[in-house]
């Protein structure tokens, strides 16, 4: 399935750069310049997100996703 996101700091900034990859795997992507991102995966998939300087993230597969990362 196309799943499509956007990844935002605790105040509703873009985070551009921030990794997103399928958990266990190795493929993924990483935000563009608005912080969205547009990958495939399959319903059964979680999505680990990343970002230097801030707590990492798991959240299950959706068609659309957007997911607040937090300071460490």
């Amino acid at each position: 399935m196309k799943v499509e996101g956007f990844v935002q700091d605790k105040d509703g900034e873009p985070i551009v750069g921030a990794t997103v990859l399928i958990e266990g795997t190795n493929m993924g992507t990483v935000t563009d310049v608005d912080g969205r991102f547009v990958m495939s995966a399959s319903k059964e998939d979680k999505l680990v997100v990343s970002y230097i300087g801030m707590k990492g993230t798991k959240v299950k597969v959706a068609s659309k996703v957007t997911i607040t990362l937090k300071d460490e």
